[in-house]
């Protein structure tokens, strides 16, 4: 189970007492966590005092669990922290995992649970209040994973990594195709390219 190999906990609940005042922090919402990456471009802030950072505050490889959605799509969503912004915490409606990275990579961990197997324990054991599927960090910490050696674990990344490369010079050459095809169609249309020059 994941929680024999990571730390699991929640972030900091937003409330009227913790708007940005003596300490504002740069905070991650759920909105920041998408499947496999972060959108950074909007970051809010709220009030820790110095006494709560290091409870709430994230690491370079802690992964974020979106705690709920109404999506079936969306719910358990995965990313990865990267260290991309200083003193930076997040809120309770994400759940942190901090694995012990010398039995299990978090970017395995983050691609395992993005995957329909990875996350089919989180819907059979989602709860739903007015359609909003939930997790808590119990089931997060019974979620069953994967744990090959470190070196396996490795080599299965680098397979991903060159995989998610060729998709993208896949997708590179498509789009090009179709706008280099829209050109055509376009000059064929407006009489500046002949049919037997296509």
């Amino acid at each position: 189970t994941l929680g024999s190999t990571a730390a699991v906990s929640y972030g900091i609940q937003k409330c009227p007492a913790n708007r940005p005042g003596q300490h504002p922090r740069p905070y991650l919402r759920v909105a920041n966590v998408r499947k496999g990456y972060l959108d950074l471009s909007e970051v809010k802030e709220i009030n820790v005092p110095d006494s709560e950072m290091e409870t709430y505050s994230l690491q370079p490889g802690d992964i974020l669990f979106v705690e709920g959605n109404g999506s079936r799509s969306e719910l358990g969503r995965v990313a990865k922290w990267s260290g991309e912004i200083a003193n930076c915490v997040h809120q309770n409606h994400l759940i942190k995992v901090r694995a012990d990275q010398q039995r299990l990579l978090p970017d395995f961990a983050m691609t395992w649970f993005n995957t329909d197997v990875g996350r089919g324990h989180f819907f059979r054991a989602a709860k739903s209040s007015s359609g909003l599927g939930t997790i808590n960090s119990s089931e997060v910490r019974s979620a069953p994973i994967p744990l090959p050696p470190l070196p396996v674990q490795q080599q299965i990344m680098e397979r991903v990594a060159a995989g998610r490369a060729e998709i993208a010079r896949e997708r590179e050459a498509s789009d090009k195709l179709t706008n280099d095809i829209h050109a055509e169609i376009e000059a064929l249309i407006l009489g500046t390219k002949s049919l037997k020059d296509a």
